[in-house]
């Protein structure tokens, strides 16, 4: 017996370009990863009928295949926003530093790098692999024709920043050989002091506690009468963003935001900036613009101990996100 011991696990992603559902190029680094996990649903039929004289299940019936995943990390980069917006585009600016630009994309157009004409998103393969003392008994997966169904980045203080990809995919691969090469980003993670907020744009709140942004693409896997129990593709429904900060009450920022913001109701800009000041200024950052947000609620307890505090849920209208490093491409090409 050999046992699949956590230190030797590999997850990464391959570029799907061309046709959806099938990766190509080398394994790509999500950055510093903490749990990956699929899910199988096999749709299983458990079918009872009159005359079977039992009460128990006469028949088994394969019924569609459903597969979605997750992934936690902690990012380096921030490849997976074009992923969960749609689309990006990558832009030399010399000395070594190249521009990375993520847009939504709706129902009438598709991403810079689309997968087959209806996938309207790019979708990437997921490489989840296990090794074990054993030769040949490897556990390796690979989930194919893979589209973020939600992006969610999290910071909290004194924490390190987390990403999180809730994913559906189309068809899965096992084998039991041996796991790829991998490359590890060697750059650090983004942290607690490497965020900010402004809200509105401009004005940096300063005593934010924790952020929580999230992209929620609402997709619909779709199963067509076409001889295949997998899913012809995931439709993008409805998009729905939502923006959620928790931070100490003050005077500077308690009545603006409640009477201005929640009360009155008016929309505003908001910017999450995301610095490596450490990499040196404008040289490693990512900034996620958001536009025409509404205040959709305002917690703020009044208690018997300790420092008030104020949890704000923001409704994002429009968002896009510009940012730089030395990466070249986020793309595939």
């Amino acid at each position: 017996m050999g046992l699949h011991v956590s230190d030797q696990n590999k997850v990464g992603f391959y570029y799907e370009s061309g046709t959806y559902g099938v990766g190509s190029s080398a394994l790509q680094w999500f950055g510093l990863v903490q749990n990956s996990n699929i899910d199988s649903s096999m749709g299983i039929f458990s079918l009872r009928f009159a005359g079977n004289t039992s009460r128990n299940v006469n028949q088994f019936v394969d019924g569609p295949v459903d597969y979605t995943a997750t992934v936690e990390y902690y990012p380096q980069d921030f490849k997976m926003l074009g992923y969960a917006l749609g689309s990006s585009t990558d832009t030399a600016s010399g000395a070594g530093l190249n521009f990375h630009r993520a847009w939504e994309v709706d129902s009438n157009a598709g991403g810079a790098f689309i997968s087959g004409t209806k996938n309207l998103f790019n979708s990437f393969t997921l490489y989840d692999g296990q090794a074990s003392t054993a030769a040949g008994k490897n556990k390796v997966n690979e989930l194919k024709g893979c589209v973020i169904n939600s992006f969610n980045l999290t910071a909290a203080k004194g924490e390190i920043v987390t990403c999180s990809l809730d994913l559906i995919g189309q068809s899965l691969a096992f084998s039991s050989g041996a796991l790829v090469a991998q490359t590890a980003a060697t750059t650090k993670p983004f942290r607690w002091n490497d965020v900010k907020i402004h809200m509105p744009s401009g004005t940096v709140i300063d005593n934010v506690t924790d952020i929580s942004f999230t992209i929620n693409n609402n997709l619909e896997p779709q199963h067509y009468l076409n001889g295949s129990v997998y899913i012809a593709n995931s439709v993008p429904m409805n998009r729905d963003y939502e923006l959620t900060l928790t931070m100490n009450s003050d005077s500077e920022y308690m009545k603006p935001y409640y009477d201005q913001y929640f009360m009155s109701g008016i929309t505003f800009n908001a910017m999450l900036d995301i610095q490596d000041l450490s990499a040196g200024a404008g040289s490693r950052n990512m900034f996620i613009i958001m536009s025409g947000c509404k205040m959709m609620d305002m917690e703020n307890p009044t208690g018997n101990e300790g420092i008030n505090t104020v949890t704000m849920t923001i409704a994002p209208q429009t968002v896009n996100a510009i940012g730089v490093d030395t990466i070249v491409k986020y793309n595939p090409w």
